[in-house]
C-alpha cells in the first residue's frame, strides 16, 4: 500500500509538472506577443471590454469566382495619391513583429542570394482568409434572457473585436475573421515561395487597398530593396494603381477584370489589349522597345498570321504591312511596359503561383484555417512563425543539406 502510494503521488506530480510547463510555455509565449505588439494591455483590455451590437452575416453574395466589390468606392485613388506624396498611411500595432520578420528572416535570405537582384524583385500579391475563434454574435451582458428574449440586439463584447465578416470568393461562402495580405517572391532556381511581407487586414477589405499598404509598408521595411514587378490577380486591376506602379517604374502584370475598354488611345484593341486591324484581326506583337517605352504591333497578314483580308490594299500597300506602336501613356491598364500576352508576360503571370502556394502552407499545412486562435495580435504572431519557418525551409533548400549522410557522418565519428 505504502509503495502504491508513493507510486500514485510520484504520478500526479509528474502530470502537475507537465501541466505547469505547457502552462508557463503558453503564458511565455502570450507575454512574448503582448511585447511585441505596438499597444498595451490596457488598450488591448478596453478593445475587449468595448460594447457594439452583433454585426449580421451578409446575405447577397457576389457570383462565384467573383470578389466583393470596394467598401467605399474610389478609396484606392485616394490611398495612391497620399502614397505618391510620400505620406504614410497609418501606424501599425504589428510593427515591431514584421521588422522581426523581416531581420531574422528575410533580410538574410536575401544576403544569401535567394531574392536575386534585390533593386529589381519580382514579387506577387495575394489576401487569403483566415478565420477566427471568436464568436461572430459576441458574448450577451444584457438581462434579456431571464425575460424571455433570447435574440435581441443589444451591446455585447467580443472576444475578437477586430474580426468582421467577409467572403472568401474561393469558396464562395461568407466567413468570420481576417484576411491577410501577402507579397511573395518565387525563386526558379531552387523552385521555393518566399514570403516577404504579410498584413492582417479587416476581413472585407478589398485586395486593391491591401496593396497600397502593402507596397508602402515595403518600402519602409526594407529601404534597401525594390520591387521590379508586381504580379496580380483581376482584383488588383484599376487605374490607380498601374499610375502608381508607372511612377515608380514598377512592372505591373495585372489580370484584366473583364470591364476593358474596346478603345485606347485611338486603336480598336481586342479584351486583352491587343490593337486590331482594320479588318478586325488581333495584330502581331513584334517586340518592345526599352529604350523609348513602346510595343510594336505588325500586320497579321504580312506576318504570316492569316491566309488572306479583305482590307489588304486599303490598310497598307508595303511589303512589310502596317505597324502600330503602343506605350502605356496612351492607356496605362492596357498598353503595360510588358506585353499582355507575350512569352515574358506569361512566364510572370505563371509565377503569381507562389502567392497561392504560401496562402495554402500558411492556411492548410499549419492549420491556420483550422485555429481557434481569438485575437489579431495572436493570430498575426503564429502567422509570423508559420513565415519564418517557410523562409527557412527555403534557405535550406539552397543549401542542399542531406541529413541521413549528416546523421551517417555523426555516427562514423562517435564511433
Amino acid at each position: 500500500m505504502l509503495l502504491h502510494s508513493i507510486i500514485t503521488k510520484k504520478k500526479q506530480d509528474s502530470e502537475f509538472c507537465v501541466q505547469s510547463s505547457e502552462f508557463c510555455g503558453q503564458s511565455l509565449l502570450y507575454d512574448i506577443t503582448d511585447r511585441l505588439w505596438g499597444s498595451t494591455r490596457e488598450e488591448n483590455r478596453a478593445a475587449r471590454d468595448r460594447t457594439r451590437p452583433p454585426r449580421k452575416k451578409p446575405r447577397a453574395k457576389p457570383k462565384k469566382g467573383e470578389k466583393l466589390p470596394p467598401r467605399r468606392p474610389g478609396i484606392v485613388g485616394q490611398l495612391v495619391e497620399k502614397a505618391l506624396e510620400g505620406r504614410t498611411l497609418g501606424e501599425r500595432p504589428e510593427l515591431f513583429m514584421q521588422l522581426v520578420f523581416a531581420k531574422a528572416a528575410v533580410e538574410p535570405a536575401a544576403e544569401e542570394g535567394l531574392l536575386g537582384d534585390v533593386h529589381d524583385i519580382p514579387v506577387s500579391g495575394d489576401g487569403t482568409c483566415i478565420g477566427t475563434g471568436g464568436a461572430s454574435r459576441g458574448i450577451k451582458i444584457c438581462e434579456c434572457r431571464k425575460d424571455g428574449v433570447y435574440n435581441c440586439g443589444c451591446n455585447r463584447r467580443f472576444s475578437d473585436p477586430d474580426a468582421r465578416w467577409g467572403y472568401d470568393s474561393y469558396r464562395n461562402v461568407f466567413f468570420y475573421g481576417h484576411t491577410m495580405y501577402a507579397l511573395t517572391y518565387y525563386n526558379d532556381v531552387i523552385k521555393a515561395d518566399i514570403p516577404l511581407y504579410i498584413r492582417l487586414v479587416q476581413a472585407q477589405r478589398h485586395d486593391s487597398a491591401s496593396l497600397i499598404f502593402a507596397c508602402s509598408e515595403f518600402w519602409e521595411l526594407y529601404p534597401e530593396m525594390e520591387i521590379g514587378a508586381f504580379i496580380g490577380d483581376s482584383a488588383h486591376d484599376n487605374l490607380p494603381t498601374y499610375r502608381l506602379f508607372h511612377e515608380f517604374g514598377i512592372d505591373a502584370v495585372i489580370a484584366l477584370n473583364g470591364r476593358s475598354p474596346t478603345e485606347a488611345g485611338g486603336l480598336a484593341t481586342d479584351s486583352d489589349g491587343t490593337p486590331l486591324c482594320t479588318a478586325g484581326h488581333r495584330m502581331v506583337n513584334w517586340g518592345r522597345c526599352p529604350d523609348r517605352g513602346r510595343t510594336k504591333f505588325r500586320c497579321p497578314l504580312a506576318a504570316c498570321r492569316v491566309e488572306s483580308c479583305g482590307n489588304k490594299h486599303e490598310c497598307s500597300e508595303s511589303p512589310y504591312g502596317r505597324t502600330v506602336y503602343t506605350h502605356p501613356d496612351m492607356d496605362l491598364r492596357l498598353f503595360t511596359s510588358i506585353p499582355r500576352h507575350s512569352d515574358e508576360w506569361k512566364r510572370m503571370m505563371n509565377s503569381r503561383t507562389a502567392s497561392e502556394r504560401f496562402n495554402k502552407r500558411n492556411s492548410i499545412d499549419y492549420e491556420m484555417q483550422n485555429t481557434r486562435i481569438r485575437g489579431k495580435k495572436r493570430i498575426f504572431m503564429r502567422s509570423v512563425a508559420n513565415s519564418v519557418n517557410i523562409v527557412l525551409d527555403a534557405r535550406l533548400k539552397n543549401m542542399r543539406l542531406d541529413f541521413m549522410a549528416l546523421v551517417k557522418d555523426a555516427a562514423n565519428a562517435a564511433a
